[in-house]
C-alpha cells in the first residue's frame, strides 16, 4: 500500500491542497481530452459540425455521469474501507465494485447504440447533420467499458490517496488522442475523431489495469479472486446510486436547457444557438475545474476521516476547501471573463462569417449569464462532496434533484413567458442558491454525523 496518502493525519489544508492538484490536472486533461474533439472539429469542418458533435457529447455526458456517479459511490466505499484499516475487504469491495458498474456499462453501451438516432433527433440536430453526429455517437458508445474502466480505477486509487497515477495515464491518453484526431479528421472527418477517442480510452484503461497489477495490489483482482459481496454491493448502491442520479440529473437539466436553445435553429439549416450553447458550456467547464477538483479531494478526505472517527478534522477540511476554492476560481474565472473572445477563437474558428459571429455571440452570453455566480455554485459542491464522503448521500441526491427540478422549470417558464433563450439561462444560478443554502444548512446541522457507512459492513 505504499501508493497510498493517508489524509486522516497532517495539516487539513496543506493535504487537501496537495491531493487536489493532481486532481485538476487530471480533471484539466479529462476536459481538454473531451474538447479536443470538438475543437478539431471546430477548426478543421465548419462551425455547424461543432453544433452536432456538441449535441452528441451532451448525449454521452448523460451516460456518462450516470456511470461516474456509480464509481463515486464506489471510491467513498473503498475510502472508508482504507481510513478504518479494514485492507482485508478492499479486494472484496474492488471485485464487487468491477462486477457491478461494468455489467451496467455494457447494458448502456448496447442500448445507447441502438437509440443513437432516435436520441440525436429528440436534441433538435438539423438533418443536415444527423447522419455524422449518429456515426460519431454510435462509435463513442461502442467504446464505453473501456471509458468506465479508467473512471473506476481512478476513482478506486484516489479513494486511497494516489490522485497522481490516473493522472499520469490521462495525460498519455490525451496525448494519443490529439495525435489520431490529428491524423484521422481529414480523410474520415467526425467518424476518424470517434475512432481516435475509443482508442486512447482503450489506452488510459490498460495503464489502469497493468498499474494497479504492479504498484498496488491490494486494490488489483486476479481471475479467480473475483467475487461478488452483496452487503458491500448494497453500500456501493446506496452511495453510488444517489450520486449517479444526481450527475444524471444535472445533465438531464443541461440537455433540456440545449433543446430551449437549439429550437431556435429549427428551419435554419445551421446550428448557430446550439453550437454557441456548446462553445460556451465547454468554456465555463474549464474555468470551474477547481471547484470539481476540492470537491472531489473533500470528497475523499471526509470519506478517510470519517472511516477513522475524525469528525472535527472534517469540519476543519471543509472551511479549508472552501477557501482554497474560491482564491483558485478567482485565477480562472476573471481572466476567463477578461479574454472571453480569445477563449472562444481557440475552439472554433473566428474568422468564418455571419453564422461564426452569431456562434460567438451566443457563447458570450451563456459565459457572462454563468460566472457572476461561480461562488456559490463552489459552495455547493464543496458541501455536497464533505456530506457524501462522509456518507450522508441521500442529501446530496436530494439537493441536486431539487436544483434539477428547480433550473428546468425556471429555464421553460423564461422561455415561455419572455421568448428569449438568454434569459433561460439564468435558470442555473438560480438552482445552485436554492440547492447550496441547503446543503449548508445540513451541514451545519450536524445530522450528517450520524451517517456511517461501515457499520453493517
Amino acid at each position: 500500500m505504499n501508493k497510498t496518502m493517508d489524509l486522516t493525519k497532517g495539516n487539513p489544508f496543506r493535504l487537501i491542497f496537495l491531493f487536489s492538484l493532481p486532481i485538476l490536472l487530471s480533471t484539466f486533461l479529462q476536459q481538454a481530452y473531451n474538447l479536443v474533439d470538438a475543437v478539431i472539429v471546430g477548426q478543421y469542418l465548419d462551425a455547424n459540425y461543432f453544433g452536432a458533435v456538441s449535441a452528441s457529447n451532451t448525449i454521452m455526458q448523460l451516460f456518462v455521469a450516470l456511470m461516474i456517479g456509480l464509481s463515486t459511490g464506489a471510491s467513498v466505499v473503498v475510502s472508508q474501507l482504507f481510513g478504518a484499516k479494514r485492507y482485508d475487504q478492499l479486494k472484496k469491495a474492488v471485485s464487487t465494485i468491477l462486477i457491478s458498474i461494468l455489467s451496467f456499462t455494457l447494458l448502456l453501451s448496447v442500448l445507447g447504440v441502438i437509440l443513437t438516432e432516435q436520441l440525436l433527433r429528440m436534441m433538435n440536430v438539423v438533418p443536415e447533420y444527423l447522419a455524422p453526429a449518429t456515426q460519431y455517437l454510435r462509435i463513442i458508445f461502442v467504446g464505453l467499458v473501456p471509458m468506465m474502466v479508467y473512471n473506476i480505477y481512478s476513482g478506486i486509487l484516489r479513494g486511497v490517496g494516489n490522485s497522481r497515477a490516473p493522472l499520469y495515464f490521462l495525460i498519455a491518453a490525451t496525448a494519443v488522442n490529439v495525435a489520431l484526431d490529428l491524423l484521422f479528421v481529414t480523410p474520415w472527418g467526425v467518424t476518424g475523431i470517434a475512432i481516435a477517442t475509443v482508442t486512447a480510452n482503450v489506452v488510459s484503461a490498460a495503464l489502469c489495469v497493468v498499474y494497479t497489477s504492479i504498484k498496488v495490489k491490494a486494490l488489483f483482482v486476479r481471475k479467480n479472486e473475483f467475487t461478488f459481496d452483496k452487503p458491500l454491493f448494497k453500500k456501493v448502491l446506496l452511495t453510488g446510486l444517489p450520486a449517479a442520479l444526481e450527475q444524471t440529473c444535472m445533465y438531464v437539466s443541461i440537455l433540456l436547457l440545449q433543446i430551449i436553445v437549439s429550437s431556435f435553429d429549427i428551419g435554419t439549416g445551421q446550428t448557430i444557438h446550439l453550437s454557441g450553447y456548446g462553445v460556451g458550456n465547454r468554456i465555463i467547464d474549464f474555468l470551474h475545474l477547481p471547484l470539481f477538483a476540492i470537491s472531489s479531494a473533500l470528497s475523499a478526505y471526509a470519506a478517510q476521516n470519517r472511516g477513522a472517527g475524525e469528525i472535527k478534522r472534517i469540519k476543519q477540511g471543509y472551511v479549508c476547501g472552501l477557501a482554497l476554492t474560491a482564491v483558485m476560481l478567482c485565477f480562472t474565472v476573471i481572466p476567463g471573463l477578461v479574454f472571453s473572445d480569445r477563449l472562444i477563437g481557440l475552439i472554433i474558428n473566428v474568422d468564418g462569417g455571419s453564422t461564426t459571429a452569431g456562434v460567438v455571440k451566443v457563447a458570450k452570453e451563456f459565459m457572462f449569464a454563468m460566472c457572476p455566480f461561480c461562488l456559490i455554485l463552489a459552495t455547493q459542491y464543496c458541501t455536497n462532496g464533505v456530506l457524501r464522503g462522509a456518507g450522508d448521500v441521500l442529501v446530496p441526491f436530494a439537493n441536486i434533484i431539487t436544483a434539477m427540478a428547480i433550473r428546468t422549470i425556471a429555464a421553460y417558464v423564461c422561455y415561455w413567458t419572455l421568448g428569449g433563450y438568454i434569459y433561460a439561462f439564468y435558470a442555473f444560478p438560480l438552482s445552485w442558491l436554492i440547492s447550496g443554502a441547503w446543503a449548508v444548512i445540513r451541514f451545519v446541522s450536524g445530522k450528517w454525523q450520524n451517517k456511517h457507512l461501515l457499520e453493517q459492513i
